[in-house]
């Protein structure tokens, strides 16, 4: 059995680079093409976002008294009675100021 290719292929054909005249085309060999620029809408609360994360990330002293409240929350020792009167009287101070 002799298999000489898949289907009739009759010569071939050099592959070129199509030829054909700015002219014939309408478009002016000297003109610039336009080319869409992307761009990028970032809201007021993202930016405030990405500065809260940034500090956080910078200030290391930070970051380890985010961690020690974070496990004591997890542990169930961070509301105190103190820190709970705290807030209470800090609240109070504020519905006063507000309404006075």
């Amino acid at each position: 059995m002799n298999i000489s290719g898949i289907g009739s292929t009759s010569g071939s054909w050099p592959v070129s680079k199509n030829q054909i005249p700015a002219q014939q085309t309408g478009v002016d060999s000297n003109s610039r093409i336009n080319i869409p620029s992307d761009e990028l809408d970032i809201s007021p609360m993202a930016r405030m976002m990405a500065e809260l994360q940034s500090i956080e990330e910078n200030d290391p002293s930070r970051a380890d008294l985010i961690a020690r409240i974070r496990d004591e929350i997890q542990q169930g020792n961070y509301d105190t009675d103190e820190k709970l009167e705290s807030a209470l009287v800090k609240f109070l101070q504020q519905i006063q100021t507000d309404n006075g």
